[in-house]
């Protein structure tokens, strides 16, 4: 997988996170929050500025995304909060959220925010 860096505008002094050596590592933390000991974990080349990572356990398929720019938790519960609000309102091909085994919609560290997204049923 390569990533490639460019700059952000906006955000100058930004240090991307893609450039991290332990980039394409899931935390301990983050994969006890979301109960993915266990599961099948590979990064994800999406070309996005956000990183992602496939997950797959007990016959299903999530992308955990840790978001690249700074954040904070309201942010990514607004971000959530209209999400299921479009599904429960019959837009179906909104992204569905997997939440936390504590039901948050996002896990938190180190100021990244983590949020897992189902992606389909594996056949």
């Amino acid at each position: 997988m390569s990533l490639s860096h460019f700059p952000d505008l906006d955000l100058p002094e930004l240090r991307d996170a893609r450039l991290r050596e332990d980039v394409l590592v899931v935390p301990a933390v983050v994969v006890d929050a979301y109960g993915l000991g266990g599961a099948a974990i590979s990064p994800l080349d999406t070309g996005s500025y956000n990183i992602h990572f496939r997950v797959e356990r007990a016959g299903e398929a999530f992308d955990l995304r840790r978001t690249n720019r700074p954040n904070a938790p309201g942010n990514l519960a607004c971000e959530s909060a209209i999400l299921v609000h479009m599904r429960q309102n019959g837009f179906n091909l909104a992204p569905e959220i997997a939440p936390a085994r504590s039901g948050e919609s996002n896990v938190w560290r180190d100021g990244a925010g983590w949020t897992m997204f189902r992606l389909a049923q594996i056949t």
